[in-house]
C-alpha cells in the first residue's frame, strides 16, 4: 500500500509501533489511526492473496481498482470511458462513508448499554435505599414494642405511634414516587435512543439506494450532506445522554436527601430565602454552586457561564441537613 501511494512510511511506522504494543491486525490499525478505509485494506488483502473480492459494490480486483492505485490499463480504460471511471470513484467514496456511518451506529450502541448500567446501578440504589427503610421502620417498630413492655404513658405510646406510621407513610411515598420518576425517565431514554437507532437505518438505506441509482452528486456535495446528518445525530445523542445523566443525578440527590430524612423527622422547609445552591446538568454530570437572591420562579431564564439556563423547578438542597434551597436548571 506504501508502493501504491496509500500510505506513507511515516504512517506505515506509526501503525507497526501500535501493532506491537496491542498485538492487533495492521489492516484494523490502519483503518483506525484514519490512513485508510476498511474497503481500501480488504482489496489490499485481495490482491496480496491473488483472489478477488465479493462485496456489496461488486467484485474487486484489489488495490488497482481503488482511485489512486489504477495501473496503465486502467488508466487508459478511464480515458476512454470517463463516465464509468467517475461512477466507480462515487462507489468507492460512497462504500467508505457508509463505513464511518457503521462506526458510528456502533458508537450510538455502545452508548445505550453505558445509559443501561447506570439505569441498573440507579435501580440498585432505590433498592438499598428501601431496605434502609424497611430497617429503620423495623427498628421503630421495636422500640414501640418495648416502651409498651416497660409501662410508659397512654399518650407517649399513641404519640410515637403516629410518629412511627408519619415516618413510614413519607418513605414509603417518596419512594414509589422516585421510582416512577426512574422508570418514565429509563423509557423516554429508550424510546428515544429507538428513534436514534431508526435513523440510522434510514440513512444508511438511503446511502445504498444512492450507490444502487448511481448518483452523479460531486463528492463535496455527498460528504457535506451525510457530514451534517452525523452531526445533528450527534448532538441528539450528546442532549440525550446529558438530559439523562442530569435526571439520575437529580434522582440520587433526592433519594440521600429523603434516606438522611428517616433518621430524623425534617424541619419544615422555607417558604422562600436569600441563599440557593444552582443544581447544573451537564454531558459529564451536574454541579452545585452557591448563590444569594430571591426565589426565581419556574420559567426564569438565567445566563450561567455564557450558557442559558431555564428554572425548572425549586426545591429542598440535595444535602441532608442543609437549610439551602435548590434551584434546579434545565439547558435551553
Amino acid at each position: 500500500m506504501v508502493d501504491e501511494g496509500f500510505l506513507t512510511p511515516e504512517q506505515l511506522s506509526e501503525a507497526l509501533v501500535v501493532q506491537n504494543e496491542s498485538g492487533r491486525p495492521l489492516g484494523a490499525i490502519f483503518v483506525e489511526l484514519g490512513f485508510v478505509s476498511a474497503g481500501a485494506v480488504a482489496n489490499a488483502l485481495a490482491e496480496q492473496h491473488g483472489g478477488l473480492l465479493k462485496t456489496e459494490f461488486g467484485v474487486s480486483a484489489g488495490l488497482h481498482a481503488l482511485p489512486g492505485g489504477a495501473t496503465r490499463q486502467a488508466s487508459a480504460a478511464a480515458a476512454l470511458d470517463p463516465g464509468d471511471a467517475r461512477i466507480k470513484e462515487l462507489e468507492s467514496q460512497l462504500h467508505a462513508v457508509l463505513t464511518e456511518r457503521n462506526a458510528f451506529a456502533q458508537k450510538l450502541n455502545e452508548q445505550a448499554s453505558r445509559l443501561s448500567e447506570a439505569a441498573h446501578a440507579h435501580q440498585a440504589e432505590v433498592k438499598r435505599v428501601t431496605d434502609a427503610a424497611a430497617a429503620h421502620i423495623a427498628k421503630l417498630d421495636a422500640e414501640l414494642e418495648a416502651a409498651l413492655a416497660g409501662g410508659e404513658q397512654q399518650q407517649n405510646e399513641e404519640a410515637t405511634a403516629a410518629e412511627v406510621a408519619r415516618v413510614t407513610d413519607a418513605a414509603t411515598a417518596h419512594i414509589a414516587k422516585l421510582e416512577a420518576e426512574a422508570q418514565a425517565a429509563l423509557t423516554d431514554r429508550d424510546e428515544r435512543i429507538s428513534e436514534l437507532q431508526r435513523e440510522v437505518a434510514e440513512l444508511r438505506e438511503q446511502g445504498e439506494r444512492r450507490q444502487q441509482e448511481q448518483a452523479t452528486v460531486g463528492q463535496d456535495e455527498l460528504q457535506a450532506r451525510l457530514s451534517e446528518k452525523a452531526q445533528a445525530h450527534e448532538a441528539e445523542i450528546a442532549h440525550v445522554t446529558a438530559a439523562a445523566a442530569a435526571r439520575i443525578a437529580e434522582l440520587e440527590a433526592e433519594l440521600g436527601s429523603a434516606l438522611a430524612g428517616q433518621d430524623e423527622p425534617a424541619a419544615d422547609e422555607p417558604a422562600g430565602g436569600r441563599a440557593h445552591l444552582l443544581f447544573i446538568p451537564s454531558a459529564s454530570g451536574y454541579a452545585l454552586i452557591e448563590f444569594p437572591g430571591a426565589d426565581p420562579p419556574s420559567g426564569t431564564l438565567l445566563d450561567v457561564d455564557g450558557v442559558n439556563y431555564v428554572v425548572r423547578r425549586v426545591g429542598a438542597s440535595p444535602f441532608p441537613g442543609s437549610r439551602l434551597r435548590c434551584v434546579f436548571l434545565e439547558p435551553v
